[in-house]
């Protein structure tokens, strides 16, 4: 893609403006364009480019592209609850494997809950593997986030046991996730956990 027409494109769509965008769509854009080694449109998958990502996508861009393999678990990890949203209407799968590095991504983004919930409700698995090997709760539990830890217990989360491992080995964690004032953890069997109630 020509990077003076990119530069306009996405100037515009910083103030607001999507009719370069739409022009050159209708004068033959690809949808599926790339800027170097980018989709077109995973550099707008944020703030107010999120408009221009959703006229590509109604306009034939595909969330399966070779150039998009990974990005809704970057959508995610940005935190782009909004994005996430957007790319799961048009068909990205929340239990392929970046849909579960996806939900892993959500969890350690600086806006987890809003991210992770768009992510359950379109049906990402709560007890899916992430990175071969952690689930969802594990990396609830070490960011020491009971919302987290809650938010997937609504959605089926089974099995508590390595919760209350990640709360054993990691202090910090079990003491935060103890501090939460809804009986969840206490629900969970942390307060009986090796770990004494040493923060009390």
């Amino acid at each position: 893609m020509d990077e003076q027409l990119a530069e306009r494109i996405f100037e515009a769509l910083g103030d607001g403006d999507t009719a370069p965008l739409e022009r050159a769509l209708d004068q033959g854009l690809d949808p599926n364009s790339l800027i170097g080694s980018d989709s077109l449109l995973s550099l707008m998958m944020w703030g107010p480019q999120l408009a221009g990502a959703a006229m590509l996508l109604r306009r034939g861009a595909s969330v399966s592209a070779p150039a998009n393999e990974e990005l809704l678990s970057q959508t995610a990890g940005m935190g782009s609850a909004a994005g996430v949203a957007l790319l799961l209407k048009h068909g990205a799968d929340p239990n392929s494997e970046d849909g579960r590095a996806a939900v892993a991504g959500a969890i350690r983004s600086l806006n987890p809950l809003p991210t992770l919930r768009v992510l359950l409700r379109e049906g990402a698995d709560p007890d899916g593997t992430v990175e071969g090997r952690s689930r969802p709760m594990t990396l609830a539990a070490e960011a020491g986030r009971p919302d987290l830890v809650e938010l997937l217990l609504e959605h089926g989360a089974k099995d508590s046991l390595e919760l209350r491992m990640t709360a054993f080995y990691n202090e910090p964690a079990a003491k935060r996730l103890r501090r939460t004032t809804n009986g969840l953890v206490t629900g969970l069997g942390l307060r009986q956990g090796p770990l004494g109630d040493a923060d009390e």
